[in-house]
């Protein structure tokens, strides 16, 4: 339910941007605050009433848009939008695609992720990133529980010490502030104090990926940042995962 509670929101707050309402700056502010802490609280949104009296910035307005959305499946003052819109937005679902360029493919005549797909498969020219990363569309819209994040420092500790490389890793992001769930996962790494690996990044890459966690390459080897898309073995979806290396001056 939550999920559903943050995309109507989400249309909503896109509504008002579009048609400018009366105090529409500070609309979007209040309505932006509740669907980030939505998507961070711990359990299902049984009503309104339990959104206001538990998350904090949720009001009488939104509490009774959660209510009217529970109970009808709809807000109903989120307007139809047209065909062209609908297209975009699905399109911009995909990682690497913005709104010029989801235009510019509905011109092309793409009506959403399944046709593109299709027209990639039949020779249909588009980046590499977004050929890569359209298959693992509806699996990065999931949010990542903790205890999935948990699971994979502890595996990153026990791979480091068994391997003996001289490295030192921090999950950072949403996990690193106790958040319940991520969108992603934020790896740091450096050498370990008074020791030099050459091509730090790299050579964790490609031990994450020899082992089965790392699935697909999003970016190339860098030297000092990765994106990619990895799977744990405890979980059903595939997930993103960007790893960067600093100096060990400027890790904390």
């Amino acid at each position: 339910m939550n999920q559903t509670i943050i995309h109507h929101l989400t249309e909503l707050v896109e509504q008002i941007k579009r048609e400018e309402e009366p105090k529409w700056k500070f609309k979007v502010k209040q309505y932006k605050n509740a669907i980030k802490k939505i998507k961070h609280y711990p359990k299902a949104l049984e009503s309104g009433k339990e959104a206001r009296e538990n998350i904090e910035g949720i009001g009488e307005g939104i509490s009774k848009r959660i209510d009217e959305l529970i109970k009808t499946g709809k807000i109903k003052e989120l307007k139809e939008k047209p065909r062209e819109q609908l297209i975009c937005e699905e399109l911009e679902r995909i990682h690497g695609i913005g709104p010029k360029q989801s235009k510019r493919l509905q011109e092309d005549g793409i009506t959403g992720i399944e046709d593109l797909k299709q027209k990639i498969e039949q020779g249909y020219k588009i980046d590499e990133t977004i050929k890569k990363c359209i298959k693992y569309t509806y699996d990065l819209e999931h949010r990542i529980p903790r205890k999935e994040i948990e699971e994979i420092d502890i595996l990153l500790s026990r791979l480091l010490i068994r391997t003996g490389l001289p490295l030192e890793h921090t999950i950072c992001g949403s996990y690193r502030r106790g958040h319940p769930t991520s969108g992603d996962i934020d790896v740091l790494i450096t050498n370990k104090e008074g020791t030099t690996l050459d091509h730090p990044l790299e050579t964790l890459v490609t031990l994450l990926t020899s082992i089965g966690l790392i699935r697909e390459h999003i970016t190339e080897h860098g030297s000092t940042k990765y994106m990619g898309i990895c799977k744990h073995v405890s979980s059903s979806y595939n997930r993103r995962i960007d790893i960067r290396y600093v100096p060990r001056e400027e890790y904390s």
